[in-house]
């Protein structure tokens, strides 16, 4: 926790934001998939390969998304793959614990 018990007390909600589990990284990648009429060939190995990153937030997914607007490369499963491992490498590892207060 980086607030105080004191301030916690003051608050009348206390909300905890925490990473996606592993089936709701999957559902928001097959998501973008579509959104983008991207058609995945091998889908178990993009499950797998995606699953295996940790720490993933839905703002990741939507950084990776507005960064990829303006690219010109066609929209492909290892186009956002490459930039979620991206985005995951500029987290800090002791932050991928917990997040939220």
């Amino acid at each position: 926790h980086n607030l105080d018990k004191a301030s916690l007390r003051r608050f009348d909600l206390k909300i905890k934001f925490d990473y996606m589990q592993q089936d709701q990284a999957w559902k928001l990648f097959q998501q973008v998939m579509q959104d983008k009429d991207v058609v995945m060939a091998d889908v178990v190995e993009w499950e797998r390969r995606l699953t295996a990153l940790k720490g993933l937030t839905p703002g990741d997914f939507a950084t990776v998304v507005r960064q990829y607007h303006f690219q010109p490369e066609a929209w492909s499963a290892e186009l956002l793959y490459k930039g979620l491992q991206r985005e995951l490498s500029f987290k800090d590892d002791s932050a991928l614990k917990t997040i939220g207060f």
